[in-house]
């Protein structure tokens, strides 16, 4: 009915839909109620297009509520009409990813979310208690609900387990790095008789996993602040190598910069940035710190001035 009366979010509804196979059934249910009523009554066109009302900044060329809600309960119709699909959907991986300087959120069955850093990948797969995450590539900032099980996250074939609460994942060389902001984030025991790793938020730690070993490190609030940055679009630098900044800074940048007088990789630098754009970054770097910026060919190239 709120769509009909054109005061329902269509993305909203969409989100709503694909949390879970069981919402696009229920909602194929409740069409075919509509409809069957609406033909009972012989007013089947009550609210098809010659009498919908057009919404102020819509175009007339876009399909009427009652194609969308159609097309929207055919997919319903097809999972239930389906079982052996529906079967295997709910056991597939669903993956997403983000291009460089991108991010993009995603909700989960459970209604946990993610939130991916610029070029990163994930998949995950929920069914039954199980809930699993990959993360394939780069950083995922996640909001885990209360669930029947623990969640299991997975990268570089190493395994933490995760309470409900928020964390912050990140592949680096050979590592997955957890940041606990809330809850618990537990390694899975590597070989028999080796103790488990944990680190939770109360103690402000870090879970970093390697192929040799689980650590958990203590995390100050100037490094907790500059791992969430890209949170909010920006990037932290406090006292940082300028190479180091500059390898962070090109994650987010498809125009690269480029060191290359190699006497200034090791100039400290700090400062809080936009993350997709470098301007006042190089801006700082040539009036405080005396560097020569010259854009070309796609990329910035920092030299020494003579």
């Amino acid at each position: 009915m709120r769509h009909d009366l054109g005061t329902a979010e269509r993305a909203e509804f969409e989100r709503w839909r694909a949390q879970s196979p069981a919402h696009a059934i229920a909602f194929a249910r409740a069409w075919a109620a509509w409809e069957t009523a609406n033909e009972a009554q012989g007013d089947d066109d009550v609210v098809g297009p010659a009498s919908e009302v057009v919404p102020a900044g819509v175009s007339v060329a876009e399909p009427s509520r009652r194609y969308f809600l159609r097309t929207a309960a055919a997919a319903g119709i097809v999972m239930v009409a389906g079982a052996g699909l529906f079967a295997s959907r709910a056991y597939a991986w669903d993956h997403a990813e983000t291009q460089v300087g991108e991010s993009r959120r995603i909700y989960m069955p459970d209604g946990s979310e993610m939130m991916l850093n610029t070029d990163s990948a994930v998949a995950w797969k929920f069914d039954g208690d199980r809930r699993i995450i990959r993360l394939e590539r780069g950083e995922v900032a996640l909001d885990i609900h209360p669930g029947p099980a623990a969640l299991s996250l997975i990268g570089k074939g190493l395994t933490a387990s995760l309470s409900a609460g928020r964390f912050n994942a990140r592949l680096k060389a050979g590592a997955l790095d957890v940041l606990v902001l809330r809850g618990v984030a537990q390694a899975l025991p590597y070989s028999a008789g080796k103790p488990v790793a944990q680190a939770s938020a109360g103690q402000a730690q870090t879970l970093l996993m390697t192929d040799v070993a689980p650590s958990v490190r203590p995390v100050s609030g100037r490094q907790m602040a500059a791992t969430l940055a890209w949170q909010d679009g920006e990037i932290l630098f406090q006292d940082e190598p300028l190479s180091s900044a500059v390898e962070e800074y090109n994650r987010y940048l498809a125009s690269k910069i480029v060191i290359m007088d190699s006497g200034l990789g090791g100039i400290r630098v700090g400062g809080r940035f936009t993350s997709a754009d470098p301007s006042a970054f190089l801006t700082a770097l040539r009036t405080t710190l005396d560097i020569d910026v010259q854009a070309a060919n796609g990329s910035y190239f920092l030299t020494i001035k003579k």
